[in-house]
């Protein structure tokens, strides 16, 4: 009997060893695909006046309709149409949700006879705060006025030392006309980079590489799970400790900048 104990012993100790992969049970709930599942066109985009909110934007999605769609402006109130009204001049995301996807489209509404401006970005390298952000203006009434987010106004037309993040710009003239701008300081980092981690850290033997769902060797199944990917390596339960592999500390913080800027392929 102890010699068949000993014999049971060593072989589960062999399983461990050689056959059970380190880190199957680390697998994420299904996300759906939504590649191509919502497309956002801009059908039409009607100027505004100075201090006055009296422009509009509409949108519809490309292809079949979709009686699921909800738009919305600010990601908190959805409505069951695209159309937006009585907005002021100024640059605006519409954000639409279905299906259990979600895509947007950028609209600036413009300022019809008066001060109209456009952001130029330079992007910031991740973790860092080198970014900026220089405005141009035109059909300015006097001297013309800069603010960045709550912050005081300044003369200058350029923003700079700004990291990574979303930021309103708001320009006024001297005549009071004002228009405000949504610009979001991206970092440097591209999805190549991203795969090189996910590629040596998580599509690994016994871990997303087939035989765990889901497969990191898929580009799609990355990007459709690129807000867990950043929250578990965040957490540093990706990969799992049984795995024996780590990441660094410049690895997860590249993810979260990769991820913060669109999880873009």
């Amino acid at each position: 009997m102890l010699r068949h104990s000993l014999k049971l012993s060593l072989l589960s100790l062999l399983l461990a060893l050689f056959i059970i992969p380190a880190c199957t049970y680390d697998r994420l709930e299904f996300q759906p695909d939504c590649t191509g599942v919502l497309v956002l066109e801009l059908v039409e985009v009607q100027a505004s006046t100075c201090n006055q909110d009296v422009g509009s934007i509409e949108v519809q999605l490309a292809g079949a309709p979709n009686d699921d769609a909800r738009f919305s402006l600010d990601g908190q109130n959805f409505q069951a149409d695209g159309r937006f009204e009585n907005l002021a001049a100024g640059s605006y995301t519409v954000i639409v949700e279905g299906e259990g996807c979600s895509a947007s489209i950028e609209a600036q509404v413009e300022n019809a006879a008066g001060l109209n401006a456009v952001a130029n970005i330079t992007a910031s390298d991740c973790g860092d705060s080198n970014g900026s952000i220089a405005v141009a203006t035109e059909n300015a009434n006097g001297a013309v006025s800069y603010k960045i987010n709550d912050g005081p106004a300044q003369s200058e037309e350029v923003f700079r030392n700004l990291a990574p993040g979303d930021y309103v710009i708001t320009v006024s003239d001297a005549s009071g006309c004002e228009i405000s701008l949504g610009a979001t300081v991206n970092s440097n980092i591209a999805y190549a980079a991203i795969e090189t981690i996910i590629n040596s850290s998580c599509a690994v033997s016994g871990c997303h590489a087939g035989n765990v769902s889901p497969d990191f060797r898929d580009k799609n199944n990355v990007l459709n799970n690129a807000g867990r990917i950043k929250s578990r390596t965040s957490a540093r339960s990706m990969p799992p400790s049984s795995s024996g592999i780590e990441l660094t500390t410049d690895q997860i913080e590249a993810i979260a900048c990769w991820v913060d800027d669109g999880a873009q392929g």
